[in-house]
């Protein structure tokens, strides 16, 4: 065998290699994570909302990066918590803020929700530096475990990113009462399934619609370029459902706002939706629980 021969042989064998690595590499269909290139920005490139999304369970589905999350040694009931985290990429390396599209007029979503699900934030971080540290706060309700999550789209891969870390929450010194969300506003929600029966692995419609007590117009504002937004969370599973409404062209109802949404169901268990809105600057969050058999 020539030296030429042996050479080609090897330049061959590894192009085959590196192919079948980026073929293997984690990743979920676009038509299950709703997101599609739609068009170029200065800022990047934009990514907007082009279908349903489906239930993403991280513990079956492993997604090519590193969340280091750099916690106080205690967080405590009541108090702010204030966050400084890092994404690191699948070749080692931290991603930096300009190497991050921007999905839904932001380029991180974090998500936290107590293992209860009965508190959610949802928090957009701010970068601090040009390292890659990003930062972000958040007062938690309750005590216990609160699960964190990235959700992002780097530019190179154009695949999103879900990544997931935990932290504990100590008890306050003088037992302040645990509230969470749900309660925290003078409106009122209604959910309406379409589904006959609600199935595991299958599509779920809903809609839901928001009045106020009084029958007052409600000023609902524009959050993430939409008028709502839905999260699934399920007991037990470690991921979520990240849903936006279908087809909102137009400005909602004043009186009684109404949205519709599709999801892709998990597997059987107990599921918590989690409804965001924005009135007069102020978010309003609201809970809605249901069962797969």
């Amino acid at each position: 065998m020539t030296r030429t021969t042996r050479n080609t042989l090897l330049i061959t064998a590894l192009f085959i290699g590196i192919y079948i690595v980026l073929r293997n590499l984690p990743s979920v269909k676009c038509e299950v994570l709703h997101y599609e290139v739609t068009k170029t920005t200065e800022q990047g490139i934009e990514m907007c909302a082009d279908g349903p999304s489906g239930m993403i369970d991280l513990e079956k589905v492993s997604f090519p990066g590193v969340f280091d999350l750099m916690s106080p040694t205690e967080l405590v009931q009541g108090e702010t918590y204030e966050g400084i985290f890092t994404i690191g990429g699948p070749r080692g390396g931290t991603i930096l803020p300009h190497e991050l599209a921007i999905t839904h007029t932001e380029r991180i979503h974090l998500l936290v929700v107590h293992e209860s699900l009965e508190d959610y934030h949802h928090l957009h971080p701010t970068p601090s530096s040009n390292l890659g540290q990003w930062t972000f706060e958040f007062e938690p309700s309750l005590t216990g475990a609160y699960n964190i999550y990235v959700e992002t789209v780097p530019i190179r891969t154009k695949k999103q990113l879900m990544l997931h870390q935990s932290i504990n929450v100590l008890p306050a010194a003088d037992s302040l009462k645990q509230q969470s969300q749900n309660s925290v506003t003078n409106t009122h929600l209604e959910w309406n399934f379409y589904n006959k029966k609600l199935r595991k692995r299958s599509w779920i419609d809903f809609e839901i619609k928001l009045t106020h007590p009084e029958g007052e117009a409600l000023k609902l504002e524009k959050v993430m370029d939409a008028y709502s937004h839905v999260v699934a969370f399920s007991e037990n599973v470690v991921g979520y459902a990240h849903i936006h409404p279908l087809e909102e062209d137009n400005a909602p109802d004043p009186v009684s706002p109404t949205f519709q949404f599709r999801f892709f169901s998990g597997e059987s268990g107990n599921y918590r939706l989690w409804a965001q809105f924005q009135i007069e600057g102020k978010p309003v969050f609201k809970s809605y629980d249901f069962v797969i058999p």
